[in-house]
């Protein structure tokens, strides 16, 4: 659903992140595992025009935290 969103609203990574709860690099890095799946199939998904403040249009339907704490950085001991 992220790659869908991405490729064909051209949502930016942090803005689907905080959409789905993950980190921007999760989300990247789920994003460049679903583009090589779709290469390797030889699909596209083609954009779409959406209105320029789409992004800041979606966020209030985020359900807003305090963070993430499953996405902390843990020291070594």
């Amino acid at each position: 659903m992220a790659t869908v969103l991405h490729l064909r609203l051209s949502l930016p990574e942090d803005t689907l992140a905080h959409l789905f709860g993950t980190s921007r690099t999760t989300m990247r890095r789920a994003l460049n595992e679903t583009r090589d799946l779709l290469d390797q199939h030889e699909h596209r998904i083609e954009p779409v025009t959406a209105p320029p403040d789409l992004p800041a249009r979606i966020l209030p339907y985020v359900p807003q935290t305090d963070g993430n704490p499953g996405n902390e950085t843990k020291q070594a001991s």
